[in-house]
């Protein structure tokens, strides 16, 4: 499996995580394939707020876009991550690849399992507020992400991170109940353009404290446990069936339900509902008694391509290896249905340390992300993309 090293720098190293003065751990270079960067990319699709967002449609037209993106649009070799996207494709190509190299520094530089990681959405657009909150041994952080092909863009970036960070203390501290920020970290992801190639890809990490406040409560695991619940939340909306009967539950809307209830301060379950419905989409493909449970996603089939592309084959031609099997592994669905929140918050998917195939990317919090090509599959998505093609342009 191609992976990058990505340099990691520091401005310093105050973060509550590390012992007093200690330099960040590891530092130097984290590794990342195109397959890592999808999986972690993902949490830019996040949205907690809005029912109509978890359904499967909107999830699908999501994810199916944001892997449109990364596989045509950016190129990964032994040393470079680079893209040949312009105009306002490169802006939002940007936020999405600082998102997931930001988060991957995060990851290898913190031990951060990547389920603590959630969007931190607030009303209003009057300040500037971090994008990413996380939870740690308890302790609250927020984290803030930004992705750049412009060498000298960085330093501006850092800056207007510190003054986010301010404004985001500034407006924890003035809303109800809510818990105490431990730290604030930021990171700027600087990747290469073709047309500036005089840099290597890196990501600064920036970590400068909070100032102290008392209006605010401690954090919990009730808190942890949320932000966790929320994670899995999104993947779910992709990966499992959301019935079309009232009678039945899916994982994704009844976990909202649960962490926004932890959220107001209620205890979780004991028990899942009766009318749990817990069905995925698909399984891993070929791989027989795999624990990996999910959907694929194709990016030829999305709109943008089916207007980009005359024939399905030519679609097939321009976008490198079209195809993803997004999973969730079935030992996190089974400490999500026995409601072993515990056990949840402790999970680490063995698979994630080990070697994979090309292609292939676990993460520790027990998402799969695959490359796949099948013929099955393949005769499936020429299918919808004729169909998808006439309607489009009969429109």
């Amino acid at each position: 499996m191609t992976q990058i090293p990505i340099n990691v720098e520091a401005s310093c190293s105050q973060h509550p995580l590390l012992k007093q003065g200690a330099a960040l751990p590891r530092i130097g270079r984290t590794r990342v394939s195109q397959q890592r960067l999808f999986t972690l990319g993902s949490l830019w699709l996040q949205d907690n707020k809005k029912a109509q967002f978890r359904t499967y449609k909107a999830t699908q037209a999501a994810w199916s876009f944001l892997d449109m993106r990364y596989a045509t649009y950016l190129t990964f070799s032994a040393q470079q991550l680079t893209t040949d996207a312009d105009s306002e494709m490169l802006t939002d190509l940007s936020e999405v690849v600082g998102v997931a190299l930001g988060v991957a520094a995060m990851n290898a530089q913190f031990d951060v399992n990547l389920n603590r990681f959630r969007k931190f959405a607030t009303p209003g657009v009057a300040t500037r507020r971090l994008d990413f909150e996380y939870y740690s041994n308890n302790q609250r952080f927020f984290h803030e992400t930004k992705g750049t092909t412009h060498a000298t863009s960085v330093q501006g970036m850092c800056n207007a991170i510190d003054d986010q960070k301010q404004q985001t203390q500034t407006f924890v501290t003035n809303q109800p109940n809510q818990t105490a920020i431990s730290g604030c970290t930021g990171s700027v992801a600087q990747y290469r353009h073709v047309n500036r190639t005089n840099f290597i890809s890196q990501v600064t990490l920036i970590d400068p404290p909070p100032p102290e406040t008392t209006d605010t409560r401690a954090s919990g695991e009730s808190d942890e446990l949320a932000c966790v619940l929320r994670y899995y939340q999104n993947f779910y909306a992709a990966t499992h069936s959301s019935p079309q009967r009232d009678r039945l539950v899916g994982l994704a809307d009844w976990l909202a339900g649960v962490a926004s209830g932890l959220e107001e301060g209620r205890r979780a379950p004991l028990a899942a509902p009766a009318n749990l419905r817990i069905n995925a989409r698909a399984t891993e493909p070929d791989v027989p008694d795999s624990l990996y449970r999910g959907t694929y996603f194709d990016a030829r089939v999305g709109k943008r391509s089916v207007l980009a592309y005359a024939t399905f084959e030519e679609a097939s031609a321009r976008i490198a290896a079209p195809v993803t099997f997004l999973g969730v592994s079935q030992e996190v669905t089974e400490l999500v249905q026995g409601c072993r929140w515990d056990e949840l918050l402790a999970y680490f998917d063995p698979g994630a340390a080990t070697e994979h195939r090309d292609g292939t990317d676990i993460s520790e919090s027990g998402i799969m992300s695959k490359r796949v090509d099948s013929d099955e599959i393949n005769a499936s998505s020429r299918s919808a993309f004729v169909q998808m093609r006439r309607i489009l342009l009969r429109k």
